[in-house]
């Protein structure tokens, strides 16, 4: 992990700044939850450098929002996409630190900890990214308790899930490319 961290500051900072694109978005999937028995609402900002490589830092609230099991929690998430092809929007992600701070009357104040593989389609429109992908959450983990306790409490983090991500995207290639011409 701390070749993976090295690797991508080292690409961050050697990058140009006109291959770098900035994004902030929530997850308008999440939004449905407020429609059933859980709560949750989740967003991510992202720094996407020369097209094919993409970190993510994701923040989440969830609760049971039932009176008789309160139980909320924090998740704070570090990922990255690769994009082989950089013109048709097909990636593969992982999640290198995806971490669930919990509070509330019923919760036992065990931090959570949880990993997952996402497959996605991002369409890039003009300052915005419509960003669709599938979840697989905790496919071989050492902790099966935390899984098992993350999805049998909130349904939005079971094995597989999705997410809508609506971005808002700077490019700073195409800011620089209108200041020259």
């Amino acid at each position: 992990m701390k070749k993976t961290m090295t690797a991508l500051v080292f690409a961050f900072v050697l990058s140009p700044l006109g291959a770098l694109s900035l994004s902030a978005g929530i997850d308008a999937a999440s939004l449905l939850s407020f429609a059933y028995g859980t709560t949750g609402v989740s967003g991510e900002a992202a720094v996407q450098i020369d097209g094919h490589l993409r970190t993510t830092l994701g923040i989440g609230w969830y609760s049971t929002g039932d009176y008789s099991d309160d139980v909320r929690l924090v998740n704070l998430a570090l990922g990255a996409d690769y994009f082989p092809f950089e013109d048709i929007g097909l990636y593969v992600g992982v999640s290198l630190a995806d971490v669930f701070f919990p509070y509330g009357l019923d919760g036992d104040g065990k931090v959570r900890f949880s990993n997952h593989l996402r497959l996605g389609y991002a369409w890039n429109l003009p300052w915005t990214t419509l960003d669709l992908r599938v979840n697989l959450r905790d496919l071989v983990s050492a902790s099966a308790s935390d899984a098992y306790y993350l999805s049998s409490r909130i349904g939005q983090l079971g094995r597989i899930s999705f997410t809508c991500l609506v971005s808002f995207r700077y490019d700073f290639a195409s800011t620089s490319q209108e200041e020259m011409q």
